[in-house]
């Protein structure tokens, strides 16, 4: 099981972003969807790693400098990623997307916030603060929190469902058992549950990977204190959620 690292949860919100916009990176400038000229301030930051002075450098072996935009330091993302880990960055035009490593599916990933439940106008997902989330008094924020209890039609057009669950934790005392509970349903309403997780309060989190390929519709719940009264509380954390489209062809 994965360790649990609040700072990795938070991504991007913990203001250090490794940008890919960044010339010299060895990615193309077009990755950026739209364009617009900019104010940015360079030269004199140094970067360390483990106590160790690092030069970015670009594929050509260029020195690349970090720069500062509206408060956020932005580095090389290529670079980067070579100080840290031996994984290989590849940038794909078709989705716009950087992937750092081994790719997810063929099929585009869509996030479940993109996503609606087939009989609500709410989205499938909270995010922002709305997403946000307590482990042992540690603000979490991940980029999506999944709505527990909401069905989405699928129409058989997703491969795989990936997300991230963790159990509620208010203190170290707490002994509670969440439960993830993932169901195919059919046209007639009828429940089929094709996966699950269950894990205890202080447990690591777990990467949630589920096939579903054929559903038609998706149902997740995750189980719920039922002793409190006038309130809700979800006994876990179903978070940074995503659907892997089947690949056309």
């Amino acid at each position: 099981m994965k360790k649990f690292n609040h700072n990795t949860i938070k991504g991007f919100g913990a203001g250090l972003l490794a940008a890919a916009v960044i010339a010299g990176s060895g990615l193309p400038a077009y990755a950026m969807s739209a364009f617009k000229q900019i104010n940015v301030s360079m030269g004199g930051i140094s970067l360390y790693v483990d106590g160790k002075l690092q030069v970015p450098t670009d594929v050509n072996g260029n020195e690349v400098e970090p720069l500062i935009y509206a408060g956020t330091t932005y580095l090389p993302v290529r670079a980067l990623t070579g100080m840290l880990t031996d994984k290989p960055v590849e940038w794909d035009p078709k989705t716009e997307s950087v992937y750092i490593g081994t790719k997810p599916g063929a099929g585009k990933v869509v996030r479940a916030d993109e996503l609606k439940p087939y009989d609500s106008s709410s989205a499938l997902a909270y995010t922002g603060k709305d997403a946000q989330f307590t482990l042992l008094n540690e603000t979490q924020a991940p980029f999506n929190l999944y709505r527990s209890g909401r069905t989405v039609k699928l129409d058989g057009m997703y491969t795989e469902l990936n997300g991230e669950f963790v159990a509620r934790q208010s203190d170290l005392t707490d002994k509670r058992t969440a439960e993830l509970s993932i169901y195919a349903v059919d046209q007639y309403g009828t429940k089929n549950l094709i996966d699950s997780y269950e894990l205890k309060s202080g447990d690591e989190p777990v990467s949630v990977h589920t096939n579903i390929r054929g559903c038609d519709y998706l149902y997740i719940t995750i189980n719920q204190n039922e002793h409190l009264l006038n309130a809700v509380e979800y006994q876990g954390f179903f978070y940074n959620v995503t659907f892997t489209q089947a690949s056309a062809g």
